[in-house]
């Protein structure tokens, strides 16, 4: 298959200026093609773009001249007929001066109120400044209070006086320049419309009775009224019927058809529809609605609309308002949100129930909710619409209950119904990096089953499987840190609904000191060290025995001797050396031991020396 060895690059150009892309490539055989898309349209497609480009043999992509509009994004695909084609992307970025794209004339400001004076301005890089003229002299916005520059270069006037009328032009400036000023803009000052008479909020009369509604007001240039019917249709489908002016009011009855100013409802119609009507001051400045008007026994919107979702589960809870004299019971509305004319789907709710659970959502989706209010003359007003967006689901068991058909859950969970299993990703590729590992993969070669996201799963010998993710819209991921070690690699996609297959495992060894053998090796050097402070610890205590045990014996040595030789000494003859001798003698008793130690007497610990018969002979004799 071919795979791309240099891809494109972003990059920044100024105007007017060359741009290139590189996209080397190889594959075998080497009959490469290249094909370049402008944010995912073929450029062959774009005639404004495809006469200011060439690619070359190589596969890399020129523009010339760049233009403004050319910023984008350009993909590069590569195939040599062999597998899927391979992509890469970039980003070109062109800058430009300034320049208004949008700055009309005449604009019509409203008499004390909030006006602008519309000057749009693109660029790229952003504007830094705009300056202004009016009436042909400059006009120095920060000189003029209550004038505000907003940030896409037009002008706020926070109260609009008729010093404010007048002729404007706006030139924008970047760090390019600029590429003009703008034409010129007549703007006129005019008091807005107000209302002289104006409808009720709410008017409420029993069936059968006629209601009258006025409504008038004033303003520069005199302001239309308008009256405008509108209703669902049992598809909820809104329907509005527009009054022709002039109407200065209106009247409702419940025997007759729509006509001229008054407004007549037949009375089985009125069964099935709900009605309100705006009355709508309108002149070339902007318009204003008056409040709703709301005909007695239809209920109205539940109030204090809340969502709380989970990966497939909406709860909603609200409070009742006005039932019209009658049971009310609701109706919840939802679709997926951003999707255009989505039509509604509807489920009912229980009797008196205010609080309902909606099941089997797609994870990961935004919604759009509302309440509609029933009673038993038919349906009544919606809430406002509630986003709420589901969380992602994890695929981990995970189960949900659906609802029956009366909108109640059944008893006991029940596992959520499984879609297709995306196939498995291809050609896993590890490689070690400075900053950690790189895994690469590519889509499943079956993309028949769109792929949501992966997960890339790792582990070390045989420990358990752990995992990094979920990874969207990319088909790498970069782990960092990763301590040494022998490690084993997968990567699971996963579909909204399913989990697929493992791809094969990759093997990667990361040299160096993994943490089990560290762990080990500090296991085995505090045992060592342990054994070693224990030996030291008992050959300082025998020591330390010892050293007492000497100190000991010398005293008790010491005081037999200071106990036996007066006695010997007396026993023999001699006299008793009870009192203190001096310091400076030796004492009988040393002398007799040392005379006798020179005569050849071995005297113990336990011997002692005496005289017989006052010789001057020693005799050694052991006292027991």
């Amino acid at each position: 298959r071919a795979s791309i060895t240099v891809p494109p690059r972003n990059t920044t150009k100024v105007v007017n200026q060359k741009a290139e892309f590189i996209c080397e490539a190889k594959a075998l055989p080497t009959n490469l093609t290249h094909r370049w898309f402008y944010n995912n349209i073929e450029i062959s497609q774009l005639s404004w773009l495809e006469t200011r480009t060439l690619v070359r043999r190589d596969g890399t992509l020129f523009i010339n001249p760049t233009s403004a509009e050319d910023s984008g994004k350009y993909t590069c695909e590569v195939s040599n007929g062999i597998g899927e084609p391979e992509t890469a992307s970039a980003y070109l970025s062109v800058e430009y001066p300034a320049r208004v794209v949008h700055s009309p004339s005449p604009q019509y400001l409203p008499l004390g109120n909030p006006g602008m004076v519309i000057c749009d301005v693109k660029s790229n890089p952003p504007f830094q400044f705009v300056t202004w003229t009016k009436d042909s002299t400059p006009y120095q916005v920060d000189e003029h209070h209550g004038v505000i520059s907003l940030k896409n270069g037009s002008l706020l006037i926070q109260r609009v006086s008729h010093v404010h009328q007048g002729m404007y032009r706006c030139t924008p400036y970047n760090i390019h320049g600029t590429a003009g000023t703008s034409s010129r803009m007549e703007v006129f000052v005019r008091e807005p419309p107000m209302f002289t008479i104006k409808p009720n909020g709410i008017y409420q009369s029993l069936l059968g009775s006629e209601i009258t509604i006025p409504c008038d007001g004033r303003g520069q240039p005199k302001p239309v009224i308008m009256w405008r019917r509108m209703w669902l249709d049992r598809n909820n489908m809104t329907i509005g019927v527009q009054i022709p002016p002039p109407c200065p009011e209106i009247h409702l009855f419940v025997d007759a058809s729509l006509h001229g100013c008054g407004a007549l409802l037949q009375g089985q119609e009125f069964q099935d529809i709900w009605t309100d009507y705006e009355s709508t001051l309108h002149i070339n400045i902007f318009k204003l609605l008056a409040s709703l008007v709301d005909i007695s026994g239809m209920p109205h919107a539940p109030t204090n609309v809340t969502v709380n979702t989970s990966a497939s589960t909406a709860t909603l809870s609200w409070l009742p308002a006005y039932d019209g004299r009658y049971p009310q019971s609701y109706i919840i509305c939802y679709r997926v949100a951003n999707e255009g004319a989505n039509p509604w789907r509807t489920m009912s709710v229980p009797d008196g129930a205010t609080t309902f659970t909606l099941y089997r959502l797609d994870p990961d989706t935004e919604y759009e909710f509302r309440v509609q209010s029933r009673n038993a003359l038919g349906k009544g007003m919606y809430s406002a619409v509630i986003r709420a967006k589901t969380s992602t689901e994890d695929f981990l068991g995970n189960s949900s209950t659906p609802t029956t058909d009366n909108g109640a859950p059944p008893n006991g969970p029940v596992q959520k119904p499984l879609g297709p299993k995306p196939f498995s990703p291809e050609d896993i590729i590890v490689k070690k990096r400075a900053d950690g590992v790189l895994i690469l993969w590519k889509p499943p070669f079956d993309q028949t089953i769109p792929v949501a996201f992966y997960y890339v799963e790792y582990r070390v010998e045989s420990e358990p499987w752990k995992r990094w993710g979920p990874i969207k819209d990319r088909t790498s991921y970069l782990a960092k840190k990763v301590p040494p070690g022998t490690y084993k690699f997968r990567v699971w996609a996963y579909s909204n609904k399913e989990i697929g297959s493992p791809s094969p495992e990759i093997s990667l060894t990361i040299e160096g000191v993994s943490p089990e053998v560290t762990k080990s090796r500090a296991i085995t050097a505090g045992v060592v060290g342990g054994i070693l402070f224990l030996i030291a610890a008992i050959v300082l205590s025998v020591c330390a025995v010892k050293i007492c045990n000497k100190r000991k014996r010398r005293k008790a040595e010491k005081a037999y001797m200071m106990v036996t030789c007066p006695v010997t000494d007396a026993r023999n003859g001699g006299h008793s050396h009870g009192g203190s001798p001096s310091p400076l003698k030796k004492s009988p008793c040393h002398q007799r031991r040392t005379k006798a130690s020179e005569e050849g007497c071995t005297i113990g610990r336990n011997d002692s020396i005496a005289t017989t018969g006052g010789s001057s002979r020693f005799v050694c004799e052991r006292i027991k």
